[in-house]
């Protein structure tokens, strides 16, 4: 059995016995038509939180954990499937990624300073050396997003969330 692709293509399709092992989380066929379509039709949420939901690790759970502690509030997650972001305007923004991050790291927060700043009551350029110095913490290698410039801090171990969470508290106290 195959499917014909627009391109003239043709992708087998595989029978469920041979679609991966027993206990798999399979991508239902709705699912798996709408991500092969060459429509314009969004991924469902529903597709992007089980991308999520393999993706996530103890490192990002007790990262996001804490930090909704420290600065109050719930993250949103990215449509996309890759983290999710704190954005509550008073308590200032920040992402934790659990996926495209630097390679061996398990979670990344990035910060952005001047939202952080107006928390902490100053002007952004009195805290930005503060939360740019922030990646020597772990001194782990980051996967900065190129289109945003937010200080990040590379997560590799449940012991690198409690240095990254006694830093903060120091400065950023709820």
């Amino acid at each position: 059995m195959s499917r014909s692709q627009p391109s003239g293509r043709v992708f087998p399709v595989l029978p469920v016995e041979l679609a991966g092992p027993p206990g798999l989380q399979r991508t239902s066929e709705e699912d798996l038509q709408r991500m092969t379509s060459h429509s314009r039709e969004p991924a469902t949420p529903r597709s992007a939180e089980r991308v999520c939901e393999v993706m996530k690790n103890p490192v990002y759970d007790r990262t996001v954990t804490a930090l909704s502690i420290l600065i109050g509030g719930s993250p949103q997650d990215f449509v996309s499937g890759t983290g999710c972001r704190f954005t509550n305007s008073r308590r200032g923004r920040l992402s934790v990624y659990h996926s495209n991050i630097a390679v061996g790291n398990r979670a990344e927060v990035a910060f952005h300073v001047e939202s952080l700043s107006e928390r902490l009551g100053l002007q952004a350029q009195e805290v930005a050396p503060y939360f740019s110095s922030i990646a020597g913490v772990t001194k782990r290698p980051t996967n900065p997003d190129l289109r945003f410039n937010w200080p990040r801090v590379g997560l590799v171990s449940e012991d690198d969330v409690t240095l990254l969470i006694d830093h903060l508290s120091q400065r950023y106290v709820s």
